[in-house]
């Protein structure tokens, strides 16, 4: 049984679910949850990522924030392993 998060993993799962200009800014993890901050090009493309990252067995994602930019969205993602 594999405790804690494998962060490769999760960069991998959200680089795989991302539409195109998904940006990470910053990855922090805990014994059993982790923030993930990034950007993306506007509330579309994230509807996308959160509808992409539904139903993960490994992750579950939850969205805590999202604010408009200039130009970009950024969201911060909770995720609990």
């Amino acid at each position: 049984v594999t405790e804690g998060m494998d962060a490769l993993e999760l960069l991998g799962l959200l680089s795989s679910a991302a539409p195109d200009g998904f940006q990470v800014e910053s990855l922090s993890m805990g014994s059993n949850a982790g923030t993930v901050r990034a950007k993306l090009g506007d509330y579309e493309q994230l509807e996308t990522l959160l509808r992409a990252l539904e139903g993960q067995q490994r992750f579950d994602f939850s969205l805590d924030q999202a604010t408009s930019a200039e130009n970009e969205i950024l969201l911060t993602l909770r995720v609990t392993y």
